[in-house]
């Protein structure tokens, strides 16, 4: 492995996985959070990318020039390391997505959905991660050394499942982000309905939403940009560089809005009490032109 990327693993890596851990067991200490639907989703996403950053930081810790070496015959560590990294690596990506639609869900119709989509959510992450996965296990020469580490030495599987699912969910996300903030506009500039807490609540959802999306599309460019080059022959040492940043620092961005969230710090200072949202999401009904009902529903 080269030094430099090794360096980047050793140095960026354990401060991500700090960070992917604040989320987890303040997820698990704050009890109340996890009937949030929205929290429920940030929280296995940081527990897959905490897995998945903890492959590159082993990886630069075993340092075995023998395990990168092209042989015809893959070590086991290697293999280990190419699934562990591909398995997580694929779930925190659909999990970053499923947060999108999720949020997506929430404006459309809240109450259609409120039933269905924890466990179609995990159904599809956990699905679709080992398929891609064990798939290639049955494909000789798939597995095996490669620019950061061990993963996909196959441009077929790296297509079938690395870049066109990334491709899938960057399209869909910007779709997404521009709805949502299409309607946020049309909600802040709604005066027919006034609710005393709109205009903080309304602010900060804004920014928390956008923040988790763009996290997303900001963090796996690189990554995608590098398989495509790769896949065409070219090579280039900076965004082999900038996609390990990336690659090991998304859970410490995570963790950054995930400590800004007003609903996490408000069960932090109170856990057995939380502001309620149904003012909120009533207006987001309203200007949705959204059925809304009885029950109440958390953002």
């Amino acid at each position: 492995m080269d030094e430099a990327l090794r360096l980047i693993y050793l140095c960026a890596g354990p401060i991500s996985l700090l960070g992917s851990a604040t989320i987890i067991f303040s997820y698990g200490w704050l009890k109340r959070s996890r009937v949030s639907e929205g929290l429920h989703l940030v929280f296995f996403q940081a527990l897959c990318d905490f897995f998945f950053t903890a492959k590159f930081v082993i990886t630069a810790l075993i340092n075995d020039p023998s395990m990168y070496a092209k042989t015809g015959t893959i070590k086991i560590d290697c293999l280990l390391l190419g699934m562990m990294g591909q398995y997580f690596g694929q779930a925190t990506m659909g999990w970053n997505f499923m947060i999108s639609v999720r949020i997506f869900l929430s404006f459309w119709d809240p109450v259609k959905f409120e039933h269905m989509r924890r466990v179609w959510f995990h159904c599809y992450v956990w699905i679709v991660s080992a398929i891609g996965t064990l798939a290639a296990l049955f494909v000789k020469g798939t597995y095996g050394p490669s620019d950061d580490g061990c993963w996909y030495d196959n441009n077929a599987f790296i297509l079938a499942f690395f870049l066109v699912p990334l491709t899938v969910y960057f399209l869909g996300s910007l779709f997404i982000l521009i709805y949502l903030l299409t309607k946020i506009g049309r909600m802040a500039s709604d005066d027919s309905i006034g609710y005393t807490r709109l205009a903080s609540h309304e602010k900060k959802l804004r920014n928390q939403i956008v923040a988790y999306i763009i996290i997303f599309l900001i963090f796996w460019t690189p990554p995608w940009l590098l398989r495509i080059l790769d896949m065409l022959g070219m090579h280039f040492a900076s965004t082999i560089y900038m996609d390990a940043i990336c690659l090991v620092t998304q859970g410490l961005a995570n963790s950054i809005v995930w400590m800004i969230n007003f609903k996490v710090n408000a069960l932090a200072q109170s856990p057995d009490i939380v502001d309620d949202p149904e003012p909120l999401i009533r207006r987001f009904s309203n200007i949705a032109g959204l059925r809304y009902g009885d029950k109440k529903y958390e953002i």
